[in-house]
């Protein structure tokens, strides 16, 4: 299955990386490592997330207050926002207008 973030959801994975890592050293890696693991787990079982609005689902972190909102399309899964629980709900769908 192909991995692919939009590039808001890029942006946001970076720039809270970098704020972890500006608080703890280590931290912004851990946060990157728990993305990652996420993604490997929703590359094996792309349901595994919370249905939000068909057809996005929702992947809540552990240790971090993010979801991983995605979307699988054919063979992609897609990543549209790292969304910070403190975040309005629902702000991400302006990305996905199609």
């Amino acid at each position: 299955m192909i991995i692919e973030f939009h590039p808001k959801a890029s942006e946001e994975l970076a720039i809270s990386a970098e704020f972890y890592e500006t608080k703890v050293s280590g931290l912004g890696i851990k946060f990157l490592n728990e993305v990652e693991r996420m993604t490997q787990v929703l590359e094996g079982t792309p349901m595994l997330g919370i249905e939000l609005e068909v057809p996005f689902r929702r992947s809540v972190l552990h240790r971090f207050p993010f979801s991983l909102i995605y979307t699988v399309e054919v063979n992609t899964l897609w990543f549209v926002a790292i969304a910070h629980h403190k975040l309005k709900p629902g702000y991400w769908k302006v990305r996905v207008v199609r």
